[in-house]
């Protein structure tokens, strides 16, 4: 079998990690026996990644990169005009008709709205050249990433409907794999599918690379601090400074320090507003500690070795496909505090501290000057989405009540004044007494690696077991009249309000949610 794996990019990222943990257990399967693997994204790989790739995959199965512009995030196509939906086709026509059958493509990530016709092309394609297409999902575009929408519509798709169809299409020779198992059931109500949550590395940290990466942060950090360890790039939704303020209540000594940058120019101002919040405040968070480009013979450590040298990892995404993060530090031994919406939801309780929200009184947050600046967003943000997705969203209830409100429910600029508060110890004590869970954080022994097999009632299956089940792998080759259209006929059914409600709830990914005012604005 030909196993194709395509992407948008191969840049440092969540993805890229599930796709470098999964090909050493693909290539070295018997059962499904890969002859050749073929990796397709929008851009070249770093030849430190791509070596990388090289030294895991079983030596016997030969690999072949390629480049296509037309895989790449919609924003960031250099044509000057977007390509038609026939040019996509006859691309991906053409970038699989050579390939040797049986062929297989997992794509990654289709449904995050970045290439929002890359589903529905690889799906005309594929049963052009009889090819096999797997859907493997990790995030969605209608969890809160309206701010792509006018990307849809320029690509054709004006409706909640017409963008589930798309993303996730049907065919006798298309398959669908989820990282959550909510996602899984809901994709089974309409087309096959399977969960499978994301593979993790389980090996323990060589002791000597466990020194160098303590030596390196000291070179990089002031010594002698604990450091909370936020492995994340310097997206919005991964909510950093909720960090910085749980560090601030739970260890005042302690550095917080994300691992990442930001990802793309989308996330610039986001980027920029953490470095003037920091700077303006004194926060003890420094940013990007693994951030610029990979270059080969590159003295950095690695995540998880940089984890093991941590006091702690803390994940405080508002929300995630899986939370490959806390896995990875529950695996290592290392304590873990996350919210329970970034947590996968196979990990048992025992391995994690998870918790639902940190609650703060009004008075903290601004009160009325943050309803001020909340009120035009979550107008604009209504606004940018399509009817269906915006018809059953209410406005916050906390602002015609004067009830606590969760950090994660307030834009930038009040986070920042919430933290810049929380220097004085009265305010301190308010929200420990608000918040009660956050005493058992450090009063808990410390934790045991994740065992490697975690049972579970919903009885999760691999992605390599998904392939092996499948009794219809061999692609069926249909005759020339049964030809799919970009559109199938039977998407999945819309997500449920409450989840729509949930993940378009945060200010911090409506408009201008995420900039941050300074004092003398």
């Amino acid at each position: 079998m030909q196993l194709v794996i395509i992407h948008y990019h191969w840049r440092p990222g969540g993805v890229r990690q599930v796709v470098e943990n999964l090909l050493p257990v693909l290539t070295h399967d018997q059962d499904l026996a890969i002859s050749g693997l073929t990796l397709a994204a929008g851009e070249p790989p770093p030849p430190v990644w791509s070596q990388a790739v090289h030294a895991s995959v079983n030596p016997r199965v030969p690999i072949q990169w390629l480049t296509e512009p037309w895989l790449h995030y919609a924003s960031e196509r250099l044509q000057i005009s977007p390509p038609t939906p026939e040019t996509l086709v006859t691309a991906a026509t053409k970038l699989l008709h050579h390939l040797p059958k049986p062929a297989v493509v997992l794509l990654q990530n289709p449904a995050v709205g970045r290439h929002p016709l890359i589903a529905s092309t690889l799906a005309t394609a594929c049963q052009a050249t009889h090819t096999r297409l797997v859907c493997h999902h990790h995030d969605f575009f209608f969890d809160g990433r309206w701010s792509r929408w006018p990307e849809w519509q320029a690509a054709g798709v004006s409706s909640l409907h017409q963008a589930i169809t798309a993303s996730i299409p049907s065919g006798p020779d298309i398959r669908h794999i989820a990282v959550s198992s909510k996602d899984a059931a809901w994709l089974q109500s309409r087309s096959p599918a399977a969960w499978c949550p994301n593979p993790v590395k389980t090996t323990p940290v060589p002791a000597e690379e466990s020194t160098q990466a303590a030596a390196w942060l000291r070179r990089r950090l002031p010594p002698e601090k604990p450091v909370w360890l936020v492995p994340c790039r310097l997206l919005r939704r991964k909510n950093i400074a909720e960090a910085v303020l749980l560090a601030r209540l739970l260890d005042p000594e302690a550095v917080v320090a994300t691992t990442g940058g930001p990802s793309s120019a989308d996330e610039s101002t986001y980027a920029r507003s953490l470095h003037q919040a920091a700077a303006a405040g004194q926060w003890p968070l420094h940013l990007g500690l693994l951030a610029g480009p990979e270059t080969l013979g590159s003295s950095h450590p690695s995540v998880p070795a940089l984890m093991s040298v941590s006091a702690a990892v803390i994940v405080t995404s508002l929300f995630e496909g899986f939370g490959l993060p806390v896995m990875e530090a529950s695996s290592l031994g290392v304590r873990c505090l996350a919210r329970r919406a970034a947590c996968p939801d196979h990990i048992p309780p025992s391995h994690v501290h998870a918790y639902d929200d940190l609650l703060i009184p009004q008075g903290l947050a601004g009160g009325t000057v943050e309803i001020s600046r909340q009120r035009p967003a979550w107008a604009l943000w209504k606004a940018l989405m399509p009817p269906e997705a915006a018809r059953n969203l209410t406005e916050p209830a906390w602002w015609q009540h004067d009830q606590p409100i969760a950090f994660s429910r307030l834009t930038f600029a009040g986070q920042s004044t919430v933290i810049n508060v929380c220097q004085h110890q009265a305010a301190r004590a308010a929200l420990l007494l608000l918040n009660p869970w956050l005493a058992t954080f450090f009063s808990s022994s410390s934790f045991q690696p994740l065992p490697s097999v975690v049972p579970s009632t919903l009885e999760p299956t691999t992605v390599a077991s998904a392939l092996r089940a499948d009794s219809s792998l061999q692609p069926h080759i249909h005759g020339s009249s049964h030809r799919p259209t970009p559109f199938a006929a039977n998407p999945p059914a819309c997500p449920p309000a409450s989840r729509l409600h949930q993940v378009n709830s945060f200010p911090l990914l409506w408009p201008g949610g995420d900039a941050f005012e300074s004092a003398s604005s």
